[in-house]
C-alpha cells in the first residue's frame, strides 16, 4: 500500500498543476500531480450546476457528467451564443410562408400591398374624418360632422314670399307645408305640387287655377262642382260631370258660339261660268239682321282664288264700285275683315252691319264677274225671334 511520503509545492511543474504529491513505495520516490482543468472536469460530472432547462411545452434534463443542452433552431428561428447570452431571432424570410402577417389591404378605390412581410401600414385621416383611433385588433374610422356640414348640407331655401334659413349645419330640417288647394308629396329626392280640386272652394274666381289651353284641362273630378277654372284665357265651370265653357262677347265676335251665323262657301263650274255656292245653293240671296255677325267660310279647296267681298254697287269692282270698309258708317258697317287665302283652313268673310244699314248690298269675287248674288238687309221688327240684351262691363 503506497503511502505519502512528502508534499512539495513542485515548483517547476506546470501552473495548471494545483497540486505535487511524491510517493515512494519501492525506496524510489515517485511525483505525481492533479491538473485543474481535470479536477474541475471530475467535479462538475458529479455535481453539474445545470440540471434541467424548463421551456413552454416540456424539461431538458441533464443526464450525464458533460451536463451539455443543445438549443437548436427551428422553423424560423435561429440560436446565437456570446459570452453567458443567448440570442433567439426570427428568420424572417423561412417564417414568411407561414406567419399570419397582413400583406394586402383592399379599399373602395384602390389596393394596399405589402412590399415585404416587415411593412408597416399606415391609415391617415382625411378631409371630413375624424383621427382614427385603435384598441386591440380594432380600428375605428368616424366622420367629423362638423367639418362636413359647411360644404353638403342645405343651408337656406328661398321662396318668393321669403327665405327659409337654417340654424345649424347639422341638422337642418325644413317642413312644406300645404294650403289652398295645393298637395305636397314626396318620394326619393322629388318633391311634388299639385292642385286639390276638392279645397278649390278656397279660391275666387281672380285667382281660379289657370291652364294654357282647354286641352290642358285636367282630368275631372267631383271636386271641380261649382268650382271655376280658366283655359285659353277662357272661363269654366264645373257641372254635371263636366267642364262647362262660358261665352262671352269675344266667342261672339270670332263665332265660336254654338248656333253662330256660319254660311260655308264654295265654288262651282256652270254653263255660264264659275259660281259661289252658299251653303249649298248656287248664287243664293242673303238676308242680313243687323247687329248679328256673318261668318262666310271659304276653306273649301274650290275656293282658290275667289276671294269673296261685298259692295254697294252690283258687281263691286267690276262695275265701277268699290268694296266697303271694316267700320264705316258710310257703308253701314261695324266690322267687315277678309282673313286667311280662300281654299285654305280659316279663310273666312265676316260682316257686322249696323242698324242703319242700306237695305241691300252684293256679294262679289274680287278675281272674277258674275259669281255673286244679292244681300238683303232685314228690317230689326221683321225678325220676333231675335232678341239683343244690353249690359255694362
Amino acid at each position: 500500500m503506497p503511502k505519502l511520503t512528502e508534499l512539495t509545492g513542485a515548483n517547476s511543474l506546470s501552473n495548471s498543476d494545483l497540486l505535487v504529491v511524491t510517493t515512494n513505495t519501492s525506496g524510489t520516490a515517485v511525483s505525481n500531480s492533479v491538473n485543474v482543468a481535470v479536477l474541475a472536469t471530475t467535479v462538475q460530472g458529479a455535481n453539474p450546476l445545470i440540471k434541467s432547462l424548463v421551456g413552454d411545452d416540456g424539461t431538458v434534463t441533464s443526464s450525464n457528467t458533460s451536463a451539455s443542452v443543445t438549443l437548436a433552431g427551428g422553423t424560423g428561428l435561429t440560436t446565437n451564443v456570446s459570452g453567458n447570452t443567448i440570442t433567439f431571432n426570427v428568420n424572417v424570410a423561412a417564417a414568411s410562408g407561414t406567419t399570419e402577417a397582413i400583406k394586402q389591404i383592399n379599399t373602395d378605390s384602390g389596393v394596399v400591398t405589402a412590399s415585404n412581410t416587415a411593412t408597416k401600414i399606415t391609415f391617415a385621416a382625411g378631409s371630413g374624418m375624424n383621427p382614427i383611433s385603435a384598441s386591440g385588433n380594432t380600428i375605428t374610422f368616424s366622420v367629423n360632422a362638423s367639418a362636413l356640414g359647411a360644404s353638403n348640407t342645405m343651408t337656406q331655401i328661398n321662396t318668393p314670399t321669403g327665405n327659409v334659413v337654417s340654424d345649424n349645419t347639422s341638422a337642418f330640417v325644413t317642413t312644406l307645408a300645404q294650403s289652398n288647394g295645393v298637395i305636397i308629396s314626396a318620394s326619393g329626392n322629388t318633391v311634388t305640387f299639385s292642385f286639390d280640386p276638392s279645397t278649390i272652394n278656397t279660391l275666387t274666381d281672380v285667382n281660379s287655377p289657370t291652364y294654357s289651353t282647354q286641352g290642358d284641362l285636367p282630368s275631372y273630378g267631383a271636386g271641380f262642382d261649382g268650382h271655376t277654372v280658366v283655359a285659353g284665357g277662357k272661363l269654366y265651370h264645373g257641372a254635371n260631370s263636366a267642364f262647362n265653357k262660358h261665352f262671352d262677347s269675344r266667342d261672339y265676335v270670332d263665332g265660336s258660339i254654338p248656333g253662330s251665323a256660319v254660311h260655308y262657301v264654295t265654288v262651282q263650274g256652270e254653263a255660264s261660268g264659275n259660281k259661289y255656292l252658299i251653303d249649298g245653293t248656287s248664287r243664293q240671296s242673303l238676308r242680313l239682321v243687323p247687329g248679328l255677325v256673318y261668318w262666310f267660310d271659304q276653306s273649301d279647296a274650290t275656293n282658290s282664288n275667289h276671294p269673296l267681298a261685298f259692295s254697294k254697287t252690283f258687281g263691286g269692282s267690276h262695275n265701277s264700285g268699290s268694296e266697303i270698309a271694316n267700320n264705316s258708317s258710310s257703308d253701314g258697317t261695324i266690322i267687315y275683315q277678309r282673313v286667311g287665302t280662300p281654299g285654305s283652313a280659316g279663310s273666312y268673310t265676316k260682316v257686322q252691319l249696323q242698324q242703319d244699314a242700306d237695305e241691300l248690298y252684293y256679294y262679289y269675287c274680287t278675281n272674277h264677274s258674275g259669281m255673286g248674288g244679292e244681300v238683303h238687309v232685314m228690317a230689326a221688327d221683321s225678325r220676333s225671334d231675335i232678341k239683343f240684351t244690353v249690359s255694362a262691363n
